[in-house]
């Protein structure tokens, strides 16, 4: 099995990867990431919507304190990463997949 290489940062590993792949290569993975953050934000914020119209609805005020939308946030949060897993998992399998791949094509 094939290495990742070490960058010395954030520059270096820019730099590295633009003269070693192509500027493409710093779009790889980018349609998993929108998919997936799409998908999280969508969840997230419906969820915290609902939360937060339960809580208006119980406590009868139409303005909630801070402390109701942190928890609101929180359930959205929650849901948000419960119902997105997969497609994170998904998305690194991908990418470790590819990694693997470019390292054996380098070694051959």
């Amino acid at each position: 099995r094939g290495s990742l290489p070490l960058y010395q940062g954030v520059r270096d590993a820019a730099r590295t990867i633009l003269r070693d792949e192509g500027w493409r290569s710093l779009y790889a993975g980018l349609s998993p990431a929108l998919i997936g953050a799409g998908v999280s934000w969508g969840v997230y914020f419906a969820g915290y919507n609902r939360a937060k119209a339960r809580y208006q609805r119980r406590s009868g005020v139409q303005k909630l304190p801070p402390q109701m939308h942190l928890l609101a946030a929180a359930e959205g949060g929650a849901l948000a990463c419960c119902l997105t897993n997969p497609i994170w998992v998904v998305k690194t399998r991908l990418e470790l997949q590819r990694g693997v791949r470019t390292a054996a094509t380098a070694t051959t």
